[in-house]
């Protein structure tokens, strides 16, 4: 569900959501079911390699010009830190993390293992796209553990998102 300002629900997703026919205690608005739990896990590693931080002035700078027929195919006005964060079209901010993910050094190896840009949620979240390339480990000691009920940053994100943990 997309939230809309303030962390709140989108009213027009709200107003779809209902629309849709299911059993009603299943699906709830504003309500993530236990079960979305099962599947989920959190995951730790410490990164290697050099990221590209998108939001800084030398590169939006860059990335101003290079991008400028797809600003204006999107019809962004400007390149600035909002447009990199903003939801739609999410299409130009992948055309972006493509055009950085094919830049290469003199010797022709990738420049950038990922990007890395604050969330349009709060400048607080930092968030990470790192690029997946054959025969290269963009990180080291990964950890990986199942998202419990009580996890602090499930916790955070729900309420970032005005959203809440369905009880059991």
């Amino acid at each position: 569900m997309q939230p809309a300002r303030g962390g709140l629900p989108d009213p027009v997703v709200i107003a779809e959501f209902a629309a849709i026919e299911r059993p009603s205690e299943e699906y709830r608005i504003g309500i993530v079911p236990v079960t979305w739990l099962a599947n989920r896990a959190i995951g730790e590693a410490t990164l290697t390699g050099v990221y590209a931080d998108v939001g800084h002035a030398r590169s939006l700078t860059y990335l101003r010009t290079v991008m400028a027929p797809r600003l204006i195919h999107h019809d962004i006005s400007d390149l600035d830190a909002a447009a990199i964060r903003i939801a739609a079209p999410r299409r130009f901010t992948q055309e972006i993390s493509n055009h950085i993910y094919k830049l290469s050094s003199s010797d022709g190896t990738p420049r950038f293992a990922g990007i890395e840009y604050e969330s349009r949620f709060g400048d607080n979240y930092q968030n990470w796209a790192i690029f997946e390339r054959p025969r290269q480990d963009p990180g080291a000691e990964p950890f990986v553990r199942p998202v419990r009920r009580d996890d602090p940053g499930l916790r955070a994100a729900l309420a970032t998102l005005g959203l809440k943990l369905a009880e059991p």
